[in-house]
């Protein structure tokens, strides 16, 4: 008989998880200015992080992009992102942030020419404290889609095809 009452409990234990929505409304307010310089220092984004809003500098859509130099698939995204650099560059920022610690303004140079980069990249301590911010950035490429009211519409973690990275933008700016 005891048997029977301990199997649901047992089941329940295993099948019960944490709900990061209620997780995250139990945490104090999280206030933190982040200042992301280019790393040629030609110039900088501010994305203010309001509890779980994230403002940009000029209120625009924003992709911000977790990448390393040496990582192959960055390499092929770096094309994807041209693409839409290009396609909506009224409406959209994209900020790529290298969590490279050591890396070079040469490296850094030399990855922006051989993928003939057009927006901007990042390689500071405030783009390192925006990885653990915005969310847990555990492989690369990782990506995250934020709107002009700062709310982190999609996270996408490895390539993205480019065809789903048109269509979210396109819902989120208004033109889908």
């Amino acid at each position: 008989m005891k048997k029977l009452f301990i199997i649901p409990i047992v089941v329940l234990t295993f099948f019960t998880a944490c709900d990061e929505e209620k997780a995250e409304i139990k945490t104090k307010p999280i206030k933190k200015t982040f200042i992301l310089k280019t790393f040629d220092d030609n110039k900088s984004h501010t994305i203010l992080r309001n509890d779980t809003k994230f403002t940009t500098s000029n209120n625009k859509t924003t992709i911000v992009n977790f990448f390393a130099t040496w990582c192959e698939p960055c390499h092929i995204e770096a094309e994807h992102l041209n693409e839409l650099y290009d396609k909506y560059a009224e409406d959209i920022n994209i900020i790529s942030i290298s969590l490279e610690q050591k890396i070079s303004k040469y490296d850094l140079n030399q990855f922006k020419i051989k993928n003939n980069i057009k927006y901007d990249i990042i390689n500071n301590e405030d783009g390192f404290a925006l990885s653990k911010a915005i969310g847990s950035v555990r492989s690369f490429p990782t990506m995250f889609l934020i709107n002009k009211d700062g709310k982190l519409i999609e996270k996408y973690v490895g390539i993205v095809p480019i065809e789903m990275l048109d269509y979210d933008i396109k819902k989120t700016i208004g033109q889908h």
